[in-house]
Formats: structure tokens, sequence, C-alpha cells
């Protein structure tokens, strides 16, 4: 008898349970990612101190005032910041990529600066380009393409470029919207976005107000903010906190570019100067 319950106990565990089944509208975040058929990945978020509201139709972050970020956002991935910063509408002008681009290129060496006399004997700036072609990202490959047909014989002035942005203005839009579209397939690759209804697959075209940014991101928006507010406080920090250090020049060079990215190069414009030489600051300003 003893064996007989033993084995129907053996059997009541055998027994698969149903599955649970979770309603969508009810879910997480994380569950209705994983609805989606999409891997999740990410990160713990301060919501006491985080908010995303909509404002105009557009996404746009609440921080505490006080929050500041000191570190390069997103590993310094200038792509990856422009995707993000133009979600969570942290852009100051969509043409400041460009200029990041160009200080890239300089840093790098893919692009050289020189100074020549005009026939009028004026000292000009002009950028240096050449057929290279070993950029890993495809973006960036685009981009040096773009800017390089501006040039006459890989010689480009301020002038030229001005004319050639005045004629190729929805040339240069297509290729923003483009690096915003890629970026967005990235991060639903990654599982960072999906769409709001587990019906519909999210894609680079997919407006923004009918997705789900994960965590994570909203994370990185908000590291993007912060040190958007570091570098337009950053002498103000340092002075009024002793134990503040100066950033060294090489890690300075590379903040700069992801400042230059958000628009907020001016706040420091001194330092630009000294790191960057003789650059023209609105060289590369297409809209103004």
């Amino acid at each position: 008898m003893d064996d007989n319950k033993e084995e129907n106990n053996m059997n009541e565990n055998n027994e698969q349970k149903p599955e649970e089944v979770y309603t969508i509208q009810d879910a997480s975040l994380e569950e209705r990612l994983a609805a989606n058929n999409t891997p999740v990945q990410t990160t713990e978020v301060d919501n006491t101190a985080t908010n995303v509201v909509e404002e105009n139709g557009r996404l746009k972050l609440v921080v505490q005032d006080d929050y500041y970020y000191d570190k390069a956002p997103c590993d310094g991935d200038l792509f990856a910041i422009y995707f993000i910063a133009d979600t969570f509408n942290l852009l100051e002008d969509k043409s400041d990529l460009l200029g990041a681009l160009l200080l890239t290129w300089l840093k790098n060496e893919k692009v050289k600066m020189t100074q020549k006399k005009t026939l009028f004997g004026k000292l000009i700036n002009v950028l240096h380009f050449s057929d290279y072609t070993g950029f890993e990202s495809i973006l960036e490959s685009e981009a040096y393409e773009l800017l390089s047909s501006a040039s006459k014989n890989y010689e480009l002035s301020k002038k030229d470029f001005d004319k050639w942005t005045n004629k190729n203005k929805q040339e240069i839009n297509i290729f923003f919207s483009r690096v915003l579209a890629h970026e967005k397939e990235r991060y639903i690759g990654e599982g960072l976005i999906s769409c709001k209804d587990p019906n519909v697959q999210a894609t680079g075209t997919t407006k923004n107000e009918e997705l789900i940014f994960g965590n994570q991101l909203i994370e990185s928006a908000k590291q993007i903010l912060g040190f958007s507010r570091y570098m337009k406080n950053y002498v103000q920090i340092c002075n009024s906190n002793p134990d503040t250090k100066w950033i060294d020049a090489e890690t300075w060079r590379s903040y700069l570019l992801v400042a230059e990215v958000l628009g907020v190069t001016e706040a420091v414009r001194k330092t630009f100067n000294e790191i960057y030489k003789n650059f023209d600051f609105f060289y590369y300003k297409s809209n103004k």
C-alpha cells in the first residue's frame, strides 16, 4: 500500500505544470521585450532620479539638477551618442556630428589641416582628405566619402564647404537620417528597443512613440545629459571643489569629441582652442 502511495506521489511530481501566461499590458519591460522574442539586456536605473516624459512629441529626460557624469558616455561611440541624444532631445544641432567626425579624423590623422594664403594674402584653414577606405564603421566610411566629395582634389576650404553645404543640404540630412535608422536597428538587434505592440517587429523607421526603450538606453541617455552638464560647468566644478582632478590632455581630447556631438564645446572654448590649435570652430556648421 505504501508502494502505491509513493508511486502516486511520483506521478504527481512528474506532471507538467501549466505555463504561466502574462498579460502584455500588465507585464514588466523585460517581459514585454521577451514576448517580442528579443534578447534582453538591462541595467539598473535610479528611477527616483530619472523620468522619461513626452514633450511636443519628443521623449525628454527629467533628471535631478545636481546630476553630473564625468566619463565619456557610450564608451565614446559618437554614433551611439548621436542617436540616443537625438532620441531624448539632447542635441543642440544635428550638424554637430560632422564637426565631431572631422575632429576625430584630425586626431587620428585621417584628415590633415594646413593654412594657406589666398590671392589677397589672407591665411585660411584648409582640410586635406585622401582616398582612405580603412574605416571599420560603415557610417564613418559614408561620412568620410560625403565630406571628401565636397573637396577639390581632396582639399577643402571653408568657402568651398559653405558652397557645397548650401547646394547639398538634402544629401546631408539624408546622411543624418541614415545614422539614426542604422543605430536604431542596431539597438533593436541587441534587444534594447522593441515595439509596444508585441505583434509588430520594430525597424529603423519605426516612430519613437511606438517603441519601448530599455533601461540600458535610458541610463545611457541619463549619462549623456550628465556629461553635457559636466562639460558646461567643468571650470566651475573644479574651482569650487579643490579635490577635483583636472583632466589630462589626452582624455580631454576625447571628451571634446563627445562635447562636439552634443554641441556644448562653446562652454570650454578656451581649452578647445589650446588642444585643437587653428581649428576653425564653425567650419562644419551646415545649418548656420
